[in-house]
């Protein structure tokens, strides 16, 4: 089974005859027998692959060489003890399993982006695999965890974890939709809600509001989609909820979001509405929704799906006059009153 064009049976037969060499060794020459197996695996193309392991790896080998050339002392056994446990992650010769050893599947631009939410602290990232590829046929590995734009793979194993769809439904379908949700959830004693489209979400200026009301609009969102988010929100806040006010237009009576030419759009809601309505493309993989979840609550980062948005998606700013302040602005608006004043 091909990854990155390095067979992983042949990697093993490489590993098996070099570690008859390591044990009889010395130190300084076990840190010279495992210098040449990295370099074995770079000159393999399988750089892409092993990047995560090799990059701590090198590191380490860096550092040492420098100590080397300034005629420092060398602590051969801590460089040989390090070097060994990422030798085993890189080919799953460890029985440690203190963290979860996982691949991260999509481009190396995906997975480096990914790596940076990944909690380090419970999880060894192995390598990253093209999507492209048949999934690694290695026991060892616990989670194989799809990053980046969303991808045509099928779950054929219950190690296959989809951030990707997780990632696509909180913000990759509506940056402003995740935006208004990213606001919400920061809001306190919230008294009641708005709902509605893309008009009530960008054309009401809650700052002037005498009550505070969250905003459950959304582009292209339906009165299906209206009801069950304020079901969700009572649900959270309870009797705490005072007012509704319901957005409407001439045709939303008759408008059903999952069946128009946006249905993809019910899924920027899922998370929080649990309901796709009629549009049912995505079965397959929401019925996995909540283990997804859950595995990847395990795996990464503390708000990762929030910092990644914030990272991708930050609102726009303006300095406040006479200040080094800077406040969120919404240009569509002022660009409105701009229009109106002339």
């Amino acid at each position: 089974m091909s990854l990155n064009s390095l067979q992983y049976e042949n990697k093993k037969k490489f590993i098996s005859g070099f570690y008859d060499n390591f044990i009889n060794s010395n130190e300084r020459e076990q840190y010279s027998l495992l210098n040449e197996m990295v370099k074995n695996v770079e000159m393999k193309n399988s750089i892409d692959f092993y990047r995560p392991a090799l990059n701590r790896y090198f590191v380490i080998i860096n550092d040492v060489l420098d100590k080397i050339e300034n005629k420092e002392s060398v602590d051969y056994k801590k460089i040989i003890c390090l070097g060994t446990q990422y030798w085993e992650i890189l080919y799953g010769e460890t029985d440690n399993r203190e963290k979860y050893r996982i691949i991260l599947i999509g481009e190396i631009g995906e997975c480096q982006n990914a790596e940076k939410y990944v909690n380090d602290k419970v999880c060894d990232i192995v390598g990253y695999a093209f999507p492209s590829e048949m999934f690694p046929k290695r026991n060892d590995i616990d989670y194989f965890i799809v990053c980046g734009e969303i991808k045509n793979i099928a779950q054929t194993d219950r190690r296959i974890i989809r951030w990707d769809l997780i990632r696509f439904c909180f913000w990759g379908i509506s940056p402003e939709a995740a935006y208004m949700r990213v606001k919400l959830e920061k809001q306190r004693c919230i008294k009641g809600a708005v709902t509605g489209l893309s008009y009530e979400q960008v054309g009401i200026n809650w700052e002037r509001l005498d009550r505070n009301l969250c905003c459950l609009a959304s582009p292209s969102q339906d009165l299906f989609v209206d009801y069950k988010k304020f079901v969700w929100l009572h649900k959270t806040f309870g009797n705490h909820l005072k007012y509704c006010v319901i957005g409407m237009t001439d045709y939303a009576l008759w408008y059903d979001l999952s069946l128009s030419r946006g249905k993809i759009r019910m899924l920027s809601s899922y998370d929080m509405i649990k309901d796709v309505h009629n549009f049912h493309d995505f079965d397959k993989l929401l019925i996995m929704w909540d283990e997804y979840k859950n595995v990847l609550g395990d795996l990464l980062i503390d708000n990762y799906s929030e910092l990644e948005y914030i990272e991708n998606f930050q609102p726009e700013k303006k300095l406040v006059p006479n200040t080094d302040q800077y406040v969120e602005c919404d240009s569509n608006r002022e660009k409105d009153i701009e229009e109106i004043n002339r």
